[in-house]
């Protein structure tokens, strides 16, 4: 952290600038042109799925497949980019950049997943790192950044939630993700 302190006419102003730490890479969250917005950061476990199955089931979702739609107001996903990369020390990395729209097509927010396996005792898991940011000047979203993300893993076991080919089971931290309302994500009837 550091500061700088400036005075100008009786009028003291201290600036701060932060460097945080999101997950082990600030790559999924794809800022925001707004000075202030509404966000959510997170990191997600899949213990018994690999990325591959984890990133085939994220893009099935956005991409319709077998008439999927996004429970929460039926917003419209769009993949910006996804990519893998192979790096001897660090394994295999996937990353997914997205966008969606809200159902009543007013507001886009942008997000990103960065997913990287994690074998332990012969059992081949995923660590995912998710940000979904809203565009424009916001300070509450009603769940919809986080929405916008469980959207995509969810499943049908434990939440109810619509899948194409994985139910995936996960284990959720939160970052920086105050407004988490999972009933919000699969009701109709809240806002978008």
């Amino acid at each position: 952290m550091m500061g700088f302190l400036l005075s100008s006419n009786n009028f003291v102003f201290i600036l701060f600038f932060v460097t945080c730490k999101f997950g082990e890479s600030q790559k999924s969250c794809p800022g925001s042109p707004a000075l202030k917005n509404a966000k959510c950061a997170m990191t997600v476990s899949f213990p018994y799925s690999s990325c591959e199955s984890v990133r085939a089931e994220i893009l099935d979702r956005m991409n319709g497949v077998n008439e999927w739609e996004d429970p929460h107001n039926k917003g419209k996903y769009a993949l910006i980019q996804s990519s893998s990369s192979n790096d001897d020390a660090d394994g295999l990395l996937f990353t997914i950049e997205g966008s969606r729209v809200t159902g009543d097509g007013k507001y886009k927010d942008l997000f990103g997943f960065e997913m990287k396996d994690n074998t332990q005792e012969n059992v081949t898991g995923c660590d995912l790192s998710a940000c979904s940011e809203s565009q424009v000047f916001s300070i509450l979203d009603f769940s919809t950044n986080y929405c916008n993300l469980r959207s995509l893993y969810c499943n049908a076991s434990d939440d109810n939630c619509p899948i194409v080919n994985s139910n995936l089971g996960y284990e959720e931290t939160y970052v920086k993700c105050n407004q988490r309302d999972v009933k919000k994500c699969t009701s109709p009837k809240d806002a978008a």
